[in-house]
């Protein structure tokens, strides 16, 4: 945590990476090689997050499992690039550990 408060991911561990890092879980634990292409193709819900980027499968993966959300809900902007705060990493880590769970 750095001192304005906010945690801050070396790339490529920015959020776009953090999703990265979980989108070959399964819902018993395992992976789902299914996962790693269910969204190509697909179009964005997000403004700021074009589906040719290469971890726009990710992101579509977690968001939708309910594990991480768009940062700013008034513009629906996801900001992939954009620093996590403390808190809401380790509400991610939560998130992630209750679907390991399921």
């Amino acid at each position: 945590m750095n001192p304005d408060g906010r945690f801050y991911f070396r790339r490529p561990d920015h959020p776009g990476g953090l999703c990265h890092d979980d989108r070959g879980h399964s819902h018993e634990g395992g992976t789902d090689p299914g996962l790693a292409t269910k969204f190509i193709g697909s179009p964005s819900p997000f403004p700021d997050l074009r589906s040719d980027l290469p971890y726009f499968n990710a992101v579509m993966v977690v968001t939708t499992r309910g594990i991480m959300e768009a940062q700013d809900i008034t513009s629906g902007e996801f900001v992939p690039l954009g620093p996590v705060s403390g808190a809401d990493a380790l509400l991610i880590i939560r998130n992630i550990q209750e679907q390991l769970k399921l």
